[in-house]
């Protein structure tokens, strides 16, 4: 099997990047192992070490640089670097070249990561490792060098301006304060046990599904009793009545009535209760067919990582890499969180970003911080913004019809 590289289209690139200095600044930025041949290798190494020592870059420094390494007086160095010359690569085709040598790079980076996998599939490691290890090689490869000719003067100004993707949450008072949920941010929703984190969290979910696909998450609880939740949400019915199944005739009629329009009107609301692992979770993610609307998960403190004894670290790991899914779909994750004890020690105990469970990251890597505040037998919470990086803070008064699992604007 032929392997993926072109000499003449790599000796044109470290041709373009002696010859012209814009070239020149983008050629610095690839790998070493971009290039396939020693000869290139050598000098690209060579031009890096040239230009991070800010010296000037032609054919008699880098010949005096290199003549008395053996493997590049093999590669007959001094001939080819006469042959650079002599080519006159034409610069204006550098982009060519470089969409060239990066491809061929990327076909021969998955090669060698598929090659891999096999030999590790002769293992006992889990196979799930084993195919997020591939993907992400893949996606990688994918992602390498898309913008990477873009300078700052260049990029569009509407496209600047533009205004970004907003996710509105259901909840007109939400959405006015915090202006809605946007792509590429990873948002905390934080409570005490009992508040209804989870009911909100769902019912954001619900809410935006009627126009998103939304990947909803649920580590505490079964996917059975988040039906319950539905069912009692939509048909205003106490949940009571259906975790003990004490409806009635018309309670049953309102029950599938409601039920169907509910189907009909949120076809990609996805609801997972098996996945428990980091990676699976963000595997099952990229692999969705769809763009999301929204990532939901309940909640991230039972988010499982591989071999981390303290849990702080673990946590730290988790919000990170759910930020960076954020990122990479181009779409909000929800992140529901506990909080730490101490909360429950001052008398008003109302949260504070130092109250977050477990791992300091949580709040360095959290775009936006929202608590759920309130007493466990009142109808009324607050969502409380502690932070958010690109809007306002404050306060949100809503109302929770706890028998239902409801919450509503106080407008309402």
């Amino acid at each position: 099997m032929k392997i993926p590289a072109n000499y003449e289209y790599e000796k044109a690139l470290i041709a373009c990047a002696i010859l012209n200095r814009d070239a020149l600044l983008t050629v610095v930025d690839m790998s070493v192992d971009d290039f396939y041949f020693d000869i290139c290798k050598s000098l690209f190494l060579a031009i890096v070490e040239l230009h991070e020592s800010n010296k000037n870059i032609d054919a008699i420094v880098l010949n005096d640089m290199l003549a008395g390494k053996s493997h590049y007086q093999n590669a007959g160095g001094d001939v080819f670097l006469a042959e650079l010359y002599q080519s006159r690569a034409q610069t204006g085709n550098f982009k060519s070249y470089y969409e060239t040598v990066k491809s061929l790079s990327g076909k021969r980076e998955i090669g060698n990561a598929y090659k891999d996998a096999i030999q590790r599939m002769k293992s006992v490691e889990d196979i799930d490792d084993i195919i997020s290890d591939v993907d992400n090689i893949v996606r990688d490869v994918m992602d390498t060098g898309k913008d990477e000719l873009g300078r700052i003067i260049d990029l569009d100004l509407d496209w600047i301006t533009k205004t970004e993707n907003c996710i509105k949450t259901g909840f007109s008072d939400i959405d006015s304060r915090v202006g809605g949920l946007h792509d590429d941010e990873l948002i905390l929703l934080a409570a005490r046990p009992s508040m209804g984190k989870s009911a909100l969290g769902f019912e954001i979910a619900m809410n935006v599904a009627r126009k998103y696909p939304v990947l909803f998450f649920s580590l505490e609880m079964p996917a059975r009793q988040l039906g319950q939740r539905v069912l009692a949400n939509i048909t205003n019915l106490d949940l009571y009545k259906f975790r003990r199944n004490r409806l009635d005739s018309d309670d049953m009629a309102i029950t599938m009535e409601r039920w169907e329009q509910f189907r009909k009107s949120r076809k990609d609301l996805y609801i997972n209760d098996t996945i428990f692992e980091l990676n699976k979770i963000i595997n099952a993610c990229k692999r969705y067919p769809k763009k999301p609307g929204l990532i939901v998960i309940d909640y991230l403190q039972l988010m499982k990582v591989p071999s981390q004894e303290k849990r702080y670290i673990a946590v730290g790991e988790i919000s990170r890499s759910l930020k960076m899914l954020a990122k990479e779909l181009h779409c909000p994750v929800l992140a529901l969180s506990q909080l730490n004890r101490s909360v429950e020690s001052r008398v008003d105990m109302v949260p504070k970003l130092s109250d977050l469970r477990e791992s300091g990251d949580l709040e360095q890597d959290a775009d936006m911080v929202m608590f759920l505040h309130g007493e466990k037998e009142e109808n009324k919470r607050t969502v409380i913004v502690a932070k958010n990086r690109n809007g306002k803070l404050g306060k949100i008064d809503l109302w929770f019809r706890q028998n239902v699992m409801q919450f509503q604007n106080m407008s309402q």
